[in-house]
């Protein structure tokens, strides 16, 4: 998978650049696994996701998790600002 570009993402300060990436990995995986979320099974594709970032990145789920959490708080956080 390729990193999605997000210009929101692209212009935080609050994370790192290594958490946008993460980020954008796993928002572009689960774009492309769900076809965009149209066809989204939390049971089989949050895994499928997680074992991907997992793979990708070194990093636990939990921690995969966190970050997506983090940085979808940071872009609501700029987009109300």
């Amino acid at each position: 998978m390729t990193l999605t570009h997000i210009p929101e993402v692209d212009h935080l300060f609050a994370v790192s650049a290594f958490e946008k990436d993460v980020y954008k990995f796993i928002y572009g995986t689960f774009n492309g696994i769900t076809n965009n979320g149209q066809n989204y099974d939390p049971v089989i594709d949050d895994e499928k996701i997680y074992d991907l970032v997992k793979y990708e990145y070194g990093i636990s789920i939990e921690d995969a998790h966190n970050i997506y959490r983090k940085v979808e708080n940071a872009v609501a956080d700029f987009l109300l600002s």
